[in-house]
């Protein structure tokens, strides 16, 4: 009898366990749909992205476009919004590759950490000319001020904006630059700001094509006076191709995501605004593995993340052994992790 019971077990554990690679479902009741296959591409238009999170090579561009940067002067520090971060001391910055001229719409996205005193100026992305100072394009702070400035010789192409926002505080905050060709749209911490511009020139829809510049930068405006060099923290810097939603923009600064191991690959979604996140799609693709073997996406979409609620999604176990990558996605949200796998246990570097 026990000889059978025994028996009847180390069947069902092999079944369990080389079968497995099926994934065991771990999902909250809150999932409206899981499934092995991709949803869509949920980063739809991200033309750059530099997290800062490998310390290695810190101007690497996650959005695998190729944008590399090089870093001029700014260290890399663990201190960031998400692990790591660029510290800028006002006399750094990194340089980027012209990517932005034929784009004639967008969204820049940025958090950053400042203590900047009154007056003074620090961009956080600005286009400038190497040899000239005219034409410039770009965005920052003046202070505690949110700052926009674009000249291209001549009083009607100059346009200045400023809002006093208390940016600089030391703490984090959230920006973004957006365009559709007709309209700007700046927002600060989530909420969309409107800022006063100088004479009453009001900007329509600039972005940073047609501005004639051979300087891409962050942390300051590569020119010859370099203007606007920044102090003190950048992260999660990020340029579409397109003009985001306000609800999107809203996700991005309130969605908080991190990846745990276990039996399967867990993404722990927070939401850290103060109003419902609502239809979160979710992606998680790992491959690798001993010869490859490892290839697995799960899906999914949440329908809502209260405020201060974290929601947890995951692969459920799998089988295999050897390095593996993984990327997920959420919302807008998107990143990629190292782990290796044992047998049924996912372990996350």
């Amino acid at each position: 009898m026990k000889k059978s019971w025994l028996k009847k077990t180390v069947v069902f554990g092999l079944i369990l366990l080389f079968v497995g690679i099926s994934a065991i479902p771990g999902m909250s009741s809150d999932i409206k749909k899981s499934n092995k296959n991709p949803l869509v591409l949920l980063d739809n238009g991200l033309e750059a992205y530099w997290s800062f999170n490998n310390q290695d090579n810190p101007g690497y561009d996650d959005s695998g476009n190729y944008h590399q940067g090089i870093v001029n002067g700014a260290t890399w520090t663990l201190d960031g919004i998400k692990k790591g971060a660029m510290s800028f001391n006002g006399n750094s910055y990194i340089s980027l590759p012209d990517f932005t001229s034929s784009d004639s719409q967008g969204t820049m996205v940025a958090w950053v950490k400042q203590s900047l005193p009154a007056g003074k100026a620090g961009l956080i992305y600005a286009e400038g000319d190497s040899s000239d100072n005219k034409p410039y394009i770009g965005l920052g702070f003046y202070g505690g001020q949110l700052f926009f400035a674009r000249d291209v010789y001549g009083l009607s192409s100059n346009y200045q904006g400023k809002l006093d926002v208390g940016a600089n505080d030391g703490e984090w905050h959230f920006v973004v630059f957006s365009s559709d060709g007709s309209t700007n749209h700046f927002y600060f911490d989530g909420q969309e700001v409107y800022l006063t511009w100088q004479d009453g020139n009001i900007p329509q829809g600039i972005w940073f094509n047609g501005q004639y510049t051979n300087t891409n930068s962050i942390g300051g405006c590569n020119r010859p006076d370099h203007w606007g060099y920044f102090d003190g923290t950048i992260d999660e810097v990020r340029i579409y191709n397109r003009a985001l939603s306000q609800q999107e923009i809203i996700d991005l600064y309130t969605i908080f995501v991190s990846v745990t191991g276990g039996l399967g690959v867990n993404l722990i979604i927070q939401n850290k605004g103060t109003t419902d996140a609502t239809n979160v799609q979710w992606q998680i693709h790992i491959t690798g593995g001993n010869l490859g073997l490892i290839d697995i996406t799960r899906s999914g979409t949440i329908d809502i993340i209260a405020p201060t609620e974290s929601k947890k999604v995951g692969t459920g176990m799998f089988v295999g052994f050897g390095q593996i990558q993984i990327t997920y996605n959420v919302g807008l949200e998107t990143g990629t992790v190292n782990g290796a796998q044992l047998f049924i246990l996912t372990v996350i570097k």
